[in-house]
């Protein structure tokens, strides 16, 4: 078992922490951004001026947010031990039980946010492509597969959290070696969905 002040552990925490939620929060850009080029910069440029300050404003919230939900628990000094690995650590009822608090304050309502956001504007998206044509509902239909393969990557993690704030004293095996499987997945998810866009797909690659 780590120590909660090794390197290791703290450094752990914080990239666990950091470039789970960036990476969760890149599909929200990107659905953000195809739902702002539809419905308000469909005729222009990529290089409008309006879309450009979107896809800024996009990218530096990404980022901004991730970083801050970080940087909230290392200021309370939560990130230690945490089950398999180090992330933001348990603590006792009698503590307050911040630790559970502060993983559903700052992880886990921002991952099913970002999903149910996702589901939204994928849905006005659909509705869109639907309207303007089947080649255009095809090129993008891909897109619908962001929320699925985040709900199929975070639900075991949920549901084991959540058990383990009723119950910390038990632990499930199967439900640790679910989490432990699946949620090191979303980077590898994220770039299937994005690769089997078929505008990705068949673009040609840059002259050298």
């Amino acid at each position: 078992r780590a120590s909660k002040w090794e390197a290791s552990c703290q450094v752990q925490s914080w990239m666990l922490q950091f470039f789970e939620l960036s990476s969760l929060f890149w599909t929200t850009q990107l659905c953000t951004m195809l739902y702002s080029k539809i419905y308000h910069y469909l005729n222009k440029a990529d290089n409008d001026p309006g879309f450009l300050m979107v896809k800024r404003i996009c990218s530096s919230t990404v980022w901004l947010l991730a970083l801050v939900l970080t940087i909230i628990p290392a200021g309370m000094r939560a990130y230690g031990p945490s089950g398999a690995w180090c992330w933001i650590e348990s603590t006792a009822v009698s503590e307050g039980d911040t630790g559970t608090r502060l993983r559903f304050g700052v992880f886990y309502a921002w991952v099913w946010l970002a999903i149910a956001a996702n589901a939204f504007l994928l849905f006005k998206i659909f509705r869109f492509a639907k309207q303007a044509g089947v080649a255009e509902e095809r090129r993008i239909f891909g897109l619908g597969l962001y929320p699925v393969v985040a709900i199929l990557i975070w639900v075991c993690p949920t549901i084991n959290r959540i058990a383990l704030s009723i119950d910390p004293e038990h632990q499930s095996r199967a439900l640790w070696g679910l989490q432990s499987f699946f949620e090191p997945l979303q980077g590898f998810g994220n770039i299937l969905v994005y690769g089997m866009n078929p505008t990705v797909s068949v673009c040609p690659p840059p002259p050298r």
